[in-house]
């Protein structure tokens, strides 16, 4: 075996020095100017998931249901007593029944939905931090307005449908009720 010494010195020249204080230049520069703001990102990123960002961002979605479907659901009241329908029938009864519980629906899907949004909006933050070092971190956060309005909309036309059709059903099935007891009378 022979004594071969891996280890093979090059004499610096005036090219190699320049480029080793390039490099710790860029380094120093790094630590000092991007390192603070990287940190701060990754802390405004990581609050995303805090408690209460996720409950303001279910807040939001499920507020937005209920603003826009409570006319729907004050429409689906008057429709049937503008008809003729009692209010205390069991059809009536039954129809605001299933209303409300679509808007419940809607709202807790929204509620969820908003947190889901949350937690993938931090989770594309965390990408763009990692992308920064690449140069690819240019996808823009959405604001919590973004995510609320992404978690309610098909919350929203989902309720609307279910609303109508109970409307619908329940004049249905009160029409015939009325024709049917219009038919007994007649006897």
């Amino acid at each position: 075996m022979s004594d071969v010494s891996t280890h093979t010195t090059t004499p610096e020249n005036p090219y190699t020095k320049a480029l080793a204080d390039i490099s710790m230049s860029k380094l120093h520069n790094y630590r000092k100017f991007i390192v603070p703001v990287q940190n701060m990102a990754i802390k405004t990123v990581g609050d995303m998931s805090s408690k209460p960002m996720m409950d303001k961002a279910g807040g939001m979605a499920s507020d937005q249901v209920v603003q826009q479907l409570t006319p729907s659901l004050k429409a689906g009241i008057m429709m049937p007593t503008t008809r003729g329908v009692a209010p205390n029938s069991g059809s009536f009864v039954n129809n605001m029944g299933a209303m409300r519980g679509t808007m419940a629906d809607a709202t807790a899907n929204a509620d969820l939905g908003g947190k889901v949004g949350m937690r993938d909006k931090q989770l594309q933050g965390y990408q763009n931090i990692l992308g920064w070092a690449n140069n690819q971190g240019n996808r823009a956060q959405a604001s919590m307005t973004d995510v609320a309005d992404a978690a309610t909309q098909k919350s929203i036309t989902d309720a609307q449908n279910s609303m109508m059709n109970a409307s619908g059903m329940g004049l249905a099935a009160g029409t015939l009720a009325g024709m049917g007891a219009a038919g007994l009378g007649g006897r």
